[in-house]
């Protein structure tokens, strides 16, 4: 079954706000039921006061506490489950997208076989995918069908058609029709060819994750690597979401030494970049499972996990009530309002005599004082200075709860290593998941540029 366009969209706004709900679960559950209580006691004041019934009160706020219940239901909260996150949630019957894949060096990329499928469907004006199909890389089709059509108006579709009104092209002119063709390349990237280009432009290899991929950009070129692109710099754009700075490190041991670029520019983003753990990257075994439960990692906290099912049971291990252990959890995990109200009180370590968490603590070796990324930044940073490529570390801020968070803010992080960071507002990032928006995009391209500009005086 193919969902149409328009369900898509749908499917994807409504989720937007399913999210919204999931990543607010807990301060959602704590307002609403100090509203609760606080109402109960009002109704008990005012029908002593006024000497009304205090059996309808009672009624009444009974009904608000199922009602809740039932509205949590809708919106896929469950009972049992005391904690919610943005990109993780239970499911009847795990199973695994069609997606990505990782090599015999561990690096991440998309599957060639979807890239051969998104080449096809573009080449069929065929936009629409399926249910097992992942979004973030089918959606790829019917944006790149738009530009083809000239639906599309942002500065690369600008770009494009100059490069079609060309006689003469250049070979990175031709690079470029050929990768609106084939969005995903031979290496498994979003972008144009990995090959060394006879045009004399600076040649940047782009290292990164989502924001590098282009998330939240719509449409996916109006990101900053192909802003840089139609700035005329041959951009090797190995972004891949989800990815750590272990899969940059092994990237960067794989192409710099291939591409000689010019320069290198890691885009580290403090919302979910700094490790204090040690990834070994293994050989055909992903950074992540990408399920329908969300983009599983493999590796917590110094403990690796070899299959989705053994990662997907560890994670909900963490979000579950321990039913096992007392009575107490037993109770609380009927209900959607008692799970919530659990979590709440585990939270703020209220009542432990009452709560056991079944969890049992352990003095974890593998952990670092510091950011162990420091290391594998700093290694990056090594084989730059080998094979002559200038380092750029690029700090993205993250932000949340309206607030953001930058590199000064965490201690010991880039210690011995120049960064640069841009000054980022609210206005720059979509608030509903934290990345940049087509303003954050556009401004972060500008000041990339500025940067690259700086390193050739």
């Amino acid at each position: 079954m193919y969902y149409p366009n328009y369900y898509s969209y749908l499917k994807t706004h409504f989720n937007g706000l399913i999210n919204f709900f999931g990543n607010n679960a807990t301060s959602i559950f704590y307002v609403s039921f100090i509203s609760l209580i606080f109402f109960f006691i009002r109704t008990i004041y005012l029908g002593i006061e006024k000497k009304l019934d205090f059996k309808i009160y009672t009624i009444v706020f009974v009904v608000l506490l199922v009602l809740s219940e039932l509205i949590l239901r809708l919106f896929n909260f469950q009972p049992g489950i005391h904690t919610y996150y943005k990109h993780f949630h239970p499911v009847n019957k795990l199973w695994n997208y069609k997606s990505f894949k990782a090599d015999n060096t561990g690096i991440l990329r998309i599957d060639s076989k979807v890239r051969k499928v998104i080449s096809n469907r573009i080449s069929k004006n065929n936009p629409n995918y399926s249910g097992r199909e992942y979004g973030e890389i089918y959606c790829l089709t019917e944006e790149y069908i738009n530009l083809i059509h000239g639906k599309t108006s942002n500065v690369f579709a600008r770009y494009y058609k100059r490069i079609l009104r060309k006689k003469n092209k250049s070979e990175l002119d031709s690079a470029v029709l050929y990768y609106v063709k084939n969005p995903i390349n031979s290496d498994g990237f979003r972008g144009i060819e990995f090959k060394e280009y006879k045009d004399q432009k600076p040649t940047v290899l782009l290292l990164g994750d989502s924001f590098t991929f282009g998330h939240s950009a719509m449409p996916k070129t109006s990101s900053f690597a192909d802003l840089l692109l139609a700035k005329g710099y041959v951009v090797y754009n190995t972004g891949i979401s989800a990815t750590d700075v272990a899969q940059y490190l092994a990237v960067a041991k794989k192409y710099i030494q291939k591409l000689k670029p010019d320069y290198v520019i890691v885009n580290f983003f403090i919302g979910n970049d700094i490790t204090y753990y040690k990834r070994k990257v293994l050989p055909f075994k992903p950074v992540f499972y990408c399920t329908n439960a969300g983009n599983i990692y493999y590796f917590y906290e110094g403990k690796y996990y070899m299959t989705s099912k053994a990662a997907y049971n560890f994670v909900l291990s963490q979000v579950s009530i321990p039913t096992n252990v007392s009575i107490v959890n037993k109770i609380a995990s009927k209900s959607v309002i008692s799970s919530l109200a659990w979590g709440v009180m585990k939270k703020f370590n209220m009542f432990p005599i009452f709560l056991n968490t079944g969890i049992v603590k352990h003095l974890d070796q593998s952990k670092y004082n510091k950011p162990y990324c420091n290391v594998e930044l700093s290694q990056i940073e090594k084989l730059c200075k080998r094979h002559n490529s200038k380092f750029i570390l690029s700090c993205i801020p993250d932000i949340m709860s309206y607030k953001i968070k930058r590199a000064k803010d965490i201690p010991n992080l880039f210690e011995g290593l120049k960064y640069y960071e841009m000054n980022v507002s609210e206005l720059d990032y979509d608030i509903s998941d934290g990345h940049f928006n087509v303003q954050g995009h556009r401004r972060y391209a500008a000041f990339l540029d500025r940067l690259i500009k700086s390193k050739t005086k």
